[in-house]
């Protein structure tokens, strides 16, 4: 797992225990949503699923934004 990933995972856990906001570090999350088997140690918050989907979305927006001045660079210098 990515250090930076972690950092800021922890960062966001403690902005909200300081303003006690404690619903996103509830663990009870349906087990075909988020991984939930307590006896096993393996268990995800919904912080934990807001974080993954964000980090997949920041990706695909980043790629996307570079794949799209890549093909707009291309394409004004060949002049299709």
């Amino acid at each position: 797992m990515s250090p930076w990933f972690v950092a800021l995972e922890q960062s966001l856990a403690q902005w909200l225990v300081e303003r006690e906001w404690l619903a996103l570090l509830d663990d009870r999350a349906p087990w075909w949503l988020l991984t939930h088997y307590p006896e096993a140690s393996d268990v995800m918050t919904w912080l934990d699923g807001l974080c993954i989907a964000g980090y997949l979305a920041g990706f695909a927006l980043l790629f996307g934004a570079v794949t799209f001045a890549g093909c707009n660079w291309y394409f004004v210098l060949w002049r299709w």
